[in-house]
């Protein structure tokens, strides 16, 4: 069975061989060394953000992390706590709602010139060659 560390860093630079591995293997594979599942298709990936039995609270297991990690890293899932994408209903409905008429498809569409130009900002800004990863 394949096995794959996906924290390793030489995947950092170049992933797509690792995810073709993957891929051949199945659209969904589980993985004992993260403990989890490995949704690797489009489809797989939008089959599970839909599934009503899927947990989105992932505060557990950065609780968990956190316990072996520098004090800094418990500030971060303090921060997460207030993500709705990582909170299951109701809290995540609660979290949602005050910002739901905001970020409507057409208002979204309406900031897309703007997202580019900011995008296109920062890159021209980043010096040549740079590699955030």
């Amino acid at each position: 069975m394949l096995e794959p560390d996906l924290a390793e860093p030489v995947h950092d630079a170049d992933p797509f061989p690792l995810f073709d591995r993957l891929r051949a293997a199945g659209p969904v594979l589980h993985s004992e060394r993260h403990r989890g599942w490995l949704a690797l298709s489009h489809e797989a990936v939008v089959d599970g953000l839909r599934a009503p039995w899927l947990s989105s609270d992932r505060l557990p297991t950065f609780e968990r992390i956190a316990s072996a990690r520098p004090a800094a890293f418990k500030v971060v899932v303090d921060v997460l706590r207030g993500w709705m994408v990582f909170r299951d209903p109701p809290e995540h409905t609660t979290l949602r709602e005050p910002v739901r008429r905001a970020f409507t498809p057409r208002r979204v569409a309406d900031l897309r010139g703007a997202i580019e130009d900011i995008a296109d900002e920062l890159l021209d800004a980043a010096p040549a060659g740079a590699n955030a990863f």
